[in-house]
């Protein structure tokens, strides 16, 4: 029988290789031949990066030692005489794992905004600061083209030469209106019919891009033209920019001395009086109900009264544990029902509701009703 010897190669270091411990996905890319890439600054901890996901790359002790060795013919006939020198090239006691890293859409939307699309000045469209191209939102976000342009496509980003932009809120919010006004002047049917971009740059003086860009975010393509292109409104996403518009003028009206930011909590309206002010405010072919603002606004019943509270849910973080401390700070109990359009954008392949809902709250049974409400743990 073969003794085996072991040795240390003569310049046997820790610090030589290390070692990265890959799960199947990534090493599906590998060896397809995928682009896999490691990004970060030296600063930064570093990620990798497949065609479609993110993964943040932590340290991992273990209290056992590795000895790291080229030989790989384990299968030696142990009958043989013949002994076999295996040569220790490096040790260590850590390897690195790979994590799944969520992007960070609230600092995706600031690099944004930090050259929006603005009104025009002097009859020319008006954009200041620093724009992306998709390779320096990779680089600053360290995530995926393909889970970059998904948030992208969410914030309704577009791109105009090779570099990513979006409509500055309020000056999207202007334009639609008047797009909104065009459409009840000039009698037109957004529903069915559709709206053409030329006949409607004819009344709402702004360029085809910004026009296309507004009736895209409230609606869908749904015919081309030879030289143009006609869009169909959605009734639902009109009918919540309708209430947007509601819940901004309360805000307005209610602190307008207040120059910074207001808390949403505090933007609130009777629920049957903004019922009232929304049905008037939408076309007579929108139909609206208070199950609608669900994920926009919360209904609270206080002495008796139903009140409607803003809470946007894209003004919530994006990380699940921020997120839920806004949540549990703006209202200590939520039932399933409130809850669910909140946090339904944290589900994922990898994380389920119920997975969330363990983690992040308490549940308890209401004595009056029985039903169950989540609270802080």
């Amino acid at each position: 029988m073969a003794n085996n010897i072991v040795r240390t190669a003569p310049k046997c270091s820790s610090s030589d290789f290390c070692l990265l411990e890959l799960n199947s996905d990534v090493e599906t890319c590998l060896v397809s031949g995928e682009s896999v890439s490691i990004i970060g600054a030296e600063e930064e901890r570093a990620v990798l990066c497949t065609s479609n996901t993110s993964y943040s790359i932590v340290k991992e002790s273990t209290s056992n030692a590795r000895l790291l060795t080229p030989h790989n013919d384990w299968n030696t006939d142990k009958k043989t005489s013949n002994s076999v020198k295996i040569i220790i090239q490096s040790c260590t006691n850590f390897h690195y794992a790979l994590e799944r890293r969520p992007i960070d859409v609230a600092h995706l939307e600031a690099l944004l905004m930090e050259a929006p699309l603005k009104g025009k000045s002097d009859g020319k469209q008006c954009k200041s600061g620093k724009q992306y191209c998709m390779k320096d939102l990779m680089m600053q976000l360290r995530a995926s083209e393909s889970e970059i342009r998904l948030q992208l496509t969410r914030l309704h980003a577009f791109e105009n030469a090779d570099h990513w932009m979006i409509l500055e809120p309020s000056f999207e919010e202007r334009v639609f209106d008047d797009i909104l006004h065009a459409i009840s002047q000039n009698d037109w049917d957004p529903f069915t019919v559709g709206i053409s971009l030329r006949q409607l740059q004819s009344v709402v003086q702004e360029s085809l891009i910004v026009l296309k860009q507004c009736v895209g975010i409230y609606g869908n393509q749904c015919g081309t033209l030879e030289i143009d292109q006609a869009f169909c409104l959605d009734k639902n996403k009109l009918a919540m920019f309708c209430a947007k518009q509601i819940f901004n003028e309360i805000a307005s009206a209610n602190f307008s001395n207040e120059p910074s930011s207001r808390p949403n909590k505090f933007v609130s309206i009777p629920l049957d009086q903004f019922m009232k002010k929304w049905k008037v405010r939408v076309p007579d072919q929108v139909h609206v109900d208070s199950l609608m603002l669900r994920g926009l606004a919360v209904i609270q019943t206080i002495k008796q009264q139903e009140y409607a509270l803003y809470l946007p849910e894209n003004t919530l973080p994006a990380d699940p544990k921020s997120r839920f401390q806004a949540l549990f700070a703006f209202q200590s109990k939520w039932t399933l029902t409130q809850l669910d359009p909140y946090i339904i954008s944290l589900v994922s392949s990898d994380t389920s509701q119920p997975q969330l809902l363990l983690k992040y709250t308490r549940a308890l049974r209401q004595a009056n009703s029985g039903e169950k409400v989540y609270c802080k743990q």
